[in-house]
């Protein structure tokens, strides 16, 4: 801190300021007493009050020496001491002033040291009190951090002790869960021998029985081979027959649907001739017109494809599917499509011939009743080889199986009484329809289920009464067997389709009535 006096501090009282004048009779000490400095006028030091203080005694001096100038020498000299004895006593008087300065500012440095001593010892106090607090807060913090370190050293106690707990308590669980696996396994093992030992005795069972079978039905087909039974049915050739088709279905995949799946730009080509062509089936109506127009919309799409014979053949491969599935599930709801269905087919085949390989590879692989072929179900290969459908491990309905074999069959055999100029050996004859009913009828019965009486029904239904008209006595000599000796057959199975069968054959051999498909309208 500074202490001294402020530069502009007045050191006199303001008084009205007045001229000095000099008075004979006026010593140093009065003029001393008078306001030699204008009050007005601030203070400029010690030393500036000094120096007017001399000038005001010379200014004096020079003044009176001038007026004892003028009245006489003979008045000088007494002045002269006095002046002397003036200029002394105003040394002396400066010097007591000076004394007096030197003394008051002495005064003052010890008043200000005093002060500034006063002041060091409130800063120590503060200091120590700050020191104090500090302290006070440092063990304050000290402490908290102590007893935050308690506190975790016990939750860590706490915790490692929770932890122990646990991995114990998951050792101990561990131990029995490997002690039940162990367990487990042992029962599992000792399941698994027995299941295995079940397993080979039965494999062994149905091996022996699977040999007994192929024994019996090799004995049966040489049977039938030898002796040629009813009118001279050869299964062997028909189950020949019945394989070469469905190596077609393998060679077809092989070398027309697997190589244009490698081929990304025709594939992308016949995709979208197809996604064209698969909506112009279910767009068949009972009109002739739309018939008309559906079947030179398909022609001419399917022209498009033969330029590459890879994309034909592809395209022709998708018709013919498509063929069927319609007869799958468009002629089991209304029974009368299947005649638009089959003058389409057969449109087409004429229009392209090619077309027989892969639509009658595909009427096989569904139907393989159409050409005869019937084989034991009691196996996977057996059902598979009649065309039934598996999903999710899981083998179809049979109801549902017996539909879709019937309209498939239903749309065959309208397509054998359609008129056309397809050849002689063509599976689309009416001739394939006899071929049908004979081996129908000289299956073993032993092998017959209700799917062969359920489409034989369609078919009398779809083409008996073009049949009758084509073979006249001989057909309904044929209709009688169908109807009468065969159904006798199975008469201890009550087959539903069966029953159907037989009600349609009695409608006709009483009312000589046949009720067949209704034809299509202009």
């Amino acid at each position: 801190m500074k202490f001294e006096l402020p530069l502009d501090m007045v050191l006199v009282a303001d008084t009205p300021q007045r001229h000095i004048t000099y008075n004979a009779q006026e010593s140093v000490m009065d003029i001393l007493d008078q306001d030699i400095i204008p009050r007005s006028q601030p203070s400029t030091g010690i030393e500036e009050v000094f120096q007017k203080i001399q000038i005001s005694i010379n200014i004096h001096t020079e003044q009176r020496l001038a007026q004892l100038e003028q009245a006489g020498m003979d008045t000088i000299l007494p002045y002269q001491n006095r002046i002397e004895n003036a200029r002394n006593m105003g040394q002396s008087t400066s010097d007591w002033l000076h004394q007096k300065f030197q003394r008051d500012l002495q005064l003052q440095a010890s008043q200000v040291q005093a002060i500034i001593e006063a002041e060091k010892k409130s800063l120590a106090l503060e200091q120590e009190r700050i020191r104090a607090e500090q302290e006070r807060i440092r063990k304050q913090l000290q402490e908290k951090i102590r007893k935050q370190e308690e506190e975790r050293r016990r939750k860590e106690e706490e915790d490692r002790k929770r932890v122990e707990e646990e991995k114990k308590r998951l050792e101990e669980q561990k131990k029995r869960a490997e002690e039940e696996r162990k367990k487990a396994e042992e029962e599992k093992r000792k399941a698994d021998e027995a299941k295995v030992q079940a397993d080979l005795e039965e494999k062994r069972k149905l091996e022996q029985a699977e040999k007994d079978r192929k024994a019996m039905e090799q004995a049966q087909k040489d049977k039938l081979a030898s002796q040629k039974l009813y009118n001279g049915t050869n299964f062997a050739s028909v189950e020949k027959d019945f394989l070469e088709y469905k190596q077609d279905i393998t060679d077809i995949k092989m070398n027309v649907v697997r190589k244009v799946a490698s081929n990304p730009d025709l594939k992308k080509a016949v995709s979208q001739l197809k996604r064209k062509i698969n909506p112009k089936f279910g767009q068949l109506s009972q009109s002739n017109r739309q018939f008309q127009k559906i079947n030179d919309e398909l022609i001419n799409l399917i022209l498009t494809a033969k330029p590459q014979p890879l994309a034909f053949n592809w395209i022709l491969n998708f018709v013919a599917k498509a063929i069927v599935d319609q007869a799958e599930t468009e002629v089991i709801v209304q029974p009368a499509a299947a005649l638009p269905l089959a003058r389409l087919a057969i449109s087409l085949l004429q229009q392209f011939p090619e077309l027989e390989y892969y639509l009658s590879a595909r009427f096989i692989k569904k139907c393989p009743l159409i050409i005869g072929f019937t084989r034991t179900i009691d196996t996977e290969e057996g059902r598979l080889q009649m065309g039934w459908r598996r999903r999710e491990n899981k083998w179809e309905d049979e109801v549902k199986y017996d539909e879709r074999l019937s309209g498939i069959c239903t749309v065959w055999a309208t397509m054998t009484r359609i008129p056309s100029n397809i050849s002689q050996s063509s599976l689309y004859r009416l001739d394939s329809s006899w071929r049908f009913l004979a081996r129908l009828m000289n299956t073993d019965a032993n092998l017959l289920a209700n799917v062969h009486f359920s489409v034989a029904a369609n078919w009398w239904e779809a083409t008996a009464k073009d049949f009758l008209k084509a073979y006249g006595h001989q057909g309904n000599k044929l209709l009688q067997v169908l109807t009468m000796p065969l159904l006798g057959s199975v008469s201890d199975k009550r087959f539903p389709a069966a029953a159907r069968l037989l009600i349609l054959g009695e409608e006709w051999f009483n009312n000589r009535k046949i009720q067949g498909i209704p034809e299509m309208t202009a």
